[in-house]
């Protein structure tokens, strides 16, 4: 009929891929998907759990109820800490002063203990002859005769001063209450030797060449005995016989050096008291 559109027919489109089952391709892609009711079950509970959980930390923690008598409950206990507290370092801190207090007292011990030692031990350096000391006392001097020319068939021994004159010199001064006794610049002490090698005369290993000069510190009786005619007699009688030289004279202050030398105990050693 003219005038009429003829109706339009569509067809089903073809699959480009020939061969391929859409409907079976839809159910593979949904099968990972699907999960059996067991752990869908299971899914709920994990979950309700949770939050049973976070509800549960969120929520604040219940206090009892407040009364009016609170601040002042809360005030006391406070203060009862407090005075604990206080009480405690108090009693620390009385410890601590009884404690400083015996250390104190125990230094004080010590070093009165160390000064008494101190003062024994200088006293003891003082009689060893290992300071120099200063007091008055007494000088006496001995030389040679003064005579220029020995008589034929004279002994000339008669005319020098010896080892043993120095050594009564010094035993007399020491029982004249000598405390320290010197031989030049030679400090006498314990170990002290004077003798004679051929005409030279060695005071603690040192030479000594005349005037001989011999310094003690002392009372005056050191020198009373110097003078005493019952002392010394063999030497005054040699000095007045052949003028060798003996003069003694006194002083207000007199300086006697310290011992210069070493002490050397080969077999003496400290024993036990008794």
């Amino acid at each position: 009929m003219a005038g009429r559109i003829a109706p339009v027919q569509f067809r089903k489109p073809h699959s480009p891929i020939h061969g391929l089952d859409v409907g079976k391709v839809a159910t593979s892609l949904r099968k990972p998907f699907q999960i059996s009711s067991t752990y869908r079950w299971l899914a709920v509970a994990m979950l309700l759990l949770g939050l049973f959980v976070s509800m549960e930390w969120q929520a604040p923690v219940a206090r009892g109820p407040v009364t009016p008598d609170y601040p002042r409950e809360l005030s006391k206990d406070t203060i009862n800490r407090l005075e604990s507290e206080q009480k405690e370092l108090k009693s620390t801190i009385a410890d601590r002063r009884a404690q400083l207090a015996a250390v104190q007292k125990d230094a004080a011990t010590q070093k009165t203990a160390l000064a008494d030692l101190n003062t024994q031990l200088e006293s003891q350096r003082v009689l060893a002859g290992m300071v120099p000391l200063v007091g008055q006392g007494v000088q006496v001097v001995l030389d040679d005769s003064n005579v220029k020319s020995i008589p034929v068939g004279e002994d000339a021994s008669h005319y020098i001063v010896h080892d043993y004159d120095i050594r009564d010199v010094v035993s007399t001064l020491w029982q004249s209450g000598a405390e320290a006794i010197a031989v030049g610049d030679e400090r006498i002490v314990a170990s002290t030797s004077v003798y004679c090698v051929g005409s030279t005369i060695l005071v603690n290993d040192t030479r000594m060449s005349p005037p001989y000069k011999i310094i003690a510190i002392g009372p005056p009786t050191m020198e009373e005995a110097m003078n005493s005619p019952s002392r010394l007699q063999s030497m005054k009688s040699v000095a007045r016989q052949y003028g060798v030289q003996f003069k003694v004279t006194s002083a207000k202050e007199l300086r006697v050096p310290a011992y210069s030398g070493s002490f050397s105990d080969r077999y003496a050693k400290p024993g036990n008291a008794q």
